[in-house]
């Protein structure tokens, strides 16, 4: 089986390709292109990876690198406030050619660890059970057919167990297999012992396609806050696994493709905005996404405006901004919508974040005709702790925002 690499925001050839081996329902940020009879793909924000028909796998690699973009997925996911995982995470491991997986197996461990130390999320299950005397819910037929024949425990009835065999310790399970057997020379000697452990522990079966789409959604539902919320970074950590790897457990016990990918541009959006609600609440502004009450551009109610983040201070608008992860920054329609979101919230000045390689801060100024400086700011993303200093800074590169 090969691995077919490329970059997400780049365009490929990719010589001995088949277009044939790509699978149906390819999201719309993998296209591919034929050109004098070479084919290639051309990649927007997504990475991850995508099972071919042919049996290899397709492996988009995130352009700030493996590292980075793992740690910004998990602060964007998970926390605003790096962990000390997270910083020994890039600090022991900064090859950007090393997978997601490989990188993730030792916090992920960790992770697990915390589940094992606090409570399993559990479920329940109806079984259907007999006894010599009335109890629980009773299956009327069943018993009348029992006393009828004078059975030995002609009642019948229906008991709820608790179950730990679940959707969301079955995909924990299906991660901790791939680690054990892939990664477990990054693991210690106790760590492997406990994975071990694990694997047997939990899920009585194995983790489909449905458990993997079911703990998707529930994660970007925030469904997983509360009592239990330190599920939530084993399971976010699982899903990098088991996406990098390109496979997840069937019923049959055997390995199968089965692709996972990860929104860049949303997950840049994220550790933004979270990163500037971390510092900025604390000094009583409020951090949103989106107006609200909702703001439109037409009195009758369309053209529905919808900015990444505003910042308010006792219900005024005080900073709009939207975020760019792509390379080429803001459009002509990025700086006409600027236009619009500035003009119906009142505001002289619009911020754009953007990704940049290049390793400083950039700032950018631009004052249109219509009275409204645009800022564009150019984010260091090869350096996490840098880009959310500045974040966290706003008003030193923007001197018309007034957070106090």
């Amino acid at each position: 089986m090969a691995i077919w690499n490329i970059t997400e925001c780049s365009q490929e050839e990719l010589a001995g390709f088949e277009l044939s081996w790509l699978p149906a329902r390819l999201p719309p940020q993998i296209r591919s292109f034929r050109r004098n009879g070479r084919v290639g793909l051309e990649i927007d924000t997504i990475v991850g990876s995508v099972p071919l028909r042919n049996g290899d796998t397709l492996q988009i690699k995130p352009k700030i690198g493996a590292a980075n973009f793992l740690r910004m997925l998990l602060e964007s996911e998970i926390s605003t406030t790096p962990s000390d995982s997270d910083a020994d995470l890039v600090s022991y491991s900064t090859d950007n050619e090393s997978s997601l997986a490989s990188l993730v197996a030792r916090p992920f461990v960790d992770a697990l660890k915390t589940v094992a130390a606090s409570s399993f999320r559990f479920g329940w299950k109806r079984d259907v059970r007999q006894s010599d005397s009335p109890t629980g819910d009773l299956v009327l037929l069943q018993t009348a057919i029992g006393l009828r024949s004078r059975s030995e425990k002609p009642f019948t009835y229906v008991d709820k167990m608790r179950t730990y065999d679940i959707p969301e310790n079955r995909v924990l399970t299906a991660a901790a297999v791939v680690v054990s057997k892939r990664f477990s020379s990054r693991l210690s000697r106790d760590l492997r012992s406990f994975l071990r452990q694990f694997i047997t522990r939990v899920a009585a079966t194995t983790a489909s396609a449905r458990d993997i789409e079911h703990v998707k959604t529930r994660l970007a539902a925030s469904s997983y806050s509360g009592a239990r919320g330190y599920y939530i970074a084993p399971l976010r950590l699982a899903l990098i696994i088991l996406a990098q790897e390109g496979f997840s457990q069937s019923a049959s016990d055997d390995l199968k493709a089965e692709p996972i990918l990860f929104n860049s541009a949303d997950v840049f959006e994220k550790f933004v905005r979270l990163a500037i609600t971390d510092h900025y609440q604390k000094v009583g502004l409020t951090v949103r996404k989106s107006f609200f009450p909702p703001l439109t551009l037409f009195k009758d109610g369309s053209g529905s405006l919808q900015p990444d983040i505003v910042i308010l201070r006792d219900e005024r608008v005080r900073l709009i901004a939207d975020v760019k992860y792509k390379a080429d920054g803001t459009t002509s329609a990025d700086l006409y919508q600027a236009h619009a979101y500035a003009q119906r919230a009142g505001v002289d000045f619009m911020i754009f974040f953007c990704a940049t390689a290049a390793s400083d801060l950039q700032v950018t100024p631009r004052s249109s005709y219509l009275s409204l400086t645009v800022f564009e700011i150019f984010l260091p993303v090869s350096d996490l702790s840098r880009t959310r200093k500045h974040l966290q800074t706003i008003e030193r590169a923007v001197p018309a925002f007034l957070p106090y």
